[in-house]
């Protein structure tokens, strides 16, 4: 072998060798990327991992939260009460007071005693205040130029006489202005077209100067007491 023929095999082998090393660092340099870009993928799947764990233990512990004050909001809501059974005849007697007095409607009451009005008995009625005699004396109003009940009975010489209950006002004080039935203002107010019945029930004219209610309440302890030693009297006498 000539000198040139070896030197050209000794170029051959070392490009030879060259060569196996540049493939060899190209082939290592894409492993390692490859292995970075898996440990990234790796990485990136353990975070979603332990952040959905983490979601998912809150969301159970606030359903569990959520639970636990809703039992307690319930356990604190009042106890509903068992309906007592109803009897057949006290169901059957308030359907005839429901048909009687239907909704809405007051029932008019009935007096106590025989010496007041039809409505009231004297010592249900109530006081005048000064307030309510101011409007109920006015032009239309409910006591407008009526006088005491029992002065319009008495003798035109009786000086005492109140022929117009606004004269009351005249009176100094807050109190002697007199009593009245509460059903009269009421019918007063009812229409007669549309309420025609229920206005004839509830309409009174009773107002009493406090000297004519303190006579009738007088006479009425006078006829007590009369009653009351008819009672007690023997058998026979």
């Amino acid at each position: 072998m000539t000198q040139e023929e070896a030197r050209e095999k000794r170029e051959a082998a070392k490009k030879k060798q060259l060569d196996n090393l540049t493939t060899s660092g190209k082939l290592t340099q894409h492993a390692v990327a490859s292995e970075v870009q898996a440990n990234k993928a790796l990485e990136t799947i353990r975070k979603k991992t332990v952040k959905n764990l983490y979601q998912g233990g809150n969301d159970e512990k606030k359903g569990k939260a959520d639970k636990n004050e809703g039992a307690v909001a319930k356990s604190q809501l009042p106890k509903k009460k068992k309906a007592e059974p109803v009897l057949p005849m006290i169901q059957k007697k308030r359907r005839k007071e429901s048909e009687k007095n239907p909704q809405g409607e007051r029932k008019v009451p009935k007096a106590a005693d025989k010496h007041g009005c039809r409505h009231y008995g004297l010592l249900e009625l109530i006081p005048m205040d000064r307030k309510y005699l101011q409007a109920f004396v006015k032009v239309g109003g409910w006591l407008y130029e009526t006088p005491c009940a029992d002065c319009a009975k008495k003798e035109e010489g009786d000086n005492e006489r109140v022929m117009e209950v606004a004269s009351l006002l005249e009176l100094k004080g807050r109190g002697g202005l007199g009593y009245y039935c509460n059903c009269g203002p009421n019918g007063h107010k009812m229409s007669e077209a549309d309420e025609p019945g229920r206005k004839q029930e509830w309409s009174c004219n009773l107002i009493l100067c406090s000297s004519c209610f303190n006579k009738r309440r007088e006479e009425m302890g006078e006829t007590t007491t009369r009653r009351s030693r008819r009672q007690n009297q023997p058998v026979g006498s």
